[in-house]
């Protein structure tokens, strides 16, 4: 399996997988839909003689395995299975959709209210004057 084009010392057969579409948008409130669609390429092996069963036992494994993918969080999905040919194999596409929730963390300290003469006090201002001279009017 590649996940970069490799041109030259290439073993066939092969499969090149990567992310072909994606998206992450706003759902309701602050629960949000991410989707992505799958690219799995496939490149026969050119020497096989039995090249049209091969390629279609691998299409059948693949419907297979990308039916549920298991992680830490749960199991997606996948929908949307189909494949088509191509000049050396064939291109097998499958989408994953799952919702997630941003929880708000606050940020935001509490609201402090402080007397302006305390304030002035602190900064060892007397009142008409400012940074240590008297202030104009």
């Amino acid at each position: 399996m590649y996940t970069e084009r490799v041109e030259q010392g290439l073993k066939k057969p092969c499969f090149f997988v990567c992310c072909d579409n994606y998206s992450d948008e706003l759902y309701r409130g602050k629960r949000y839909r991410r989707q992505a669609v799958v690219k799995i390429e496939f490149m026969d092996n050119d020497d096989s003689e039995s090249i049209n069963y091969d390629r279609y036992n691998v299409i059948e494994n693949l419907y297979d395995i990308t039916e549920v993918i298991e992680g830490d969080e749960g199991s997606l999905r996948g929908y949307e299975r189909k494949w088509e040919k191509s000049e050396k194999g064939f291109i097998f596409y499958v989408k994953y959709e799952y919702f997630y929730y941003v929880k708000e963390e606050n940020a935001f300290m509490e609201r402090l209210s402080i007397e302006e003469n305390a304030f002035m006090e602190k900064l060892n201002i007397k009142e008409g004057e400012e940074n240590g001279s008297k202030k104009k009017c």
